[in-house]
């Protein structure tokens, strides 16, 4: 089977820090790999990954260096981003019609 798959921030970060449900992550990446999926993620999901790995070194339950050789393995697995023009704007006009503190 071929397609797309869109790749979340909380499964990707999985990927690179190991949390309770992480051999479930793993296994789905590789499902999607021999399925020949194709896995993509919006341009945020890199910087909601980095996010989730930094508050991990704020927080002292790691350091820097495993931080970023994490984002390493999260890049590893291939996802491509995208990014949507007029993304921004649009996320901007939904929180102003949904009554949203933030974009």
């Amino acid at each position: 089977m071929s397609g797309h798959v869109v790749v979340d921030a909380s499964l990707a970060a999985m990927w690179g820090v190991p949390e309770p449900y992480t051999p479930q992550a793993l296994a789905l990446a590789s499902q999607w790999l021999e399925e020949g999926r194709q896995m993509v993620a919006p341009c945020l999901m890199l910087t909601e990954v980095a996010n989730a790995f930094y508050k991990r070194v704020v927080r002292r339950e790691m350091d820097i260096k495993a931080a970023t050789g994490a984002m390493d393995v999260v890049l590893g697995f291939g996802v491509e981003i995208r990014e949507e023009p007029g993304l921004h704007s649009r996320a901007m006009e939904l929180s102003r019609e949904l009554g949203r503190p933030a974009a």
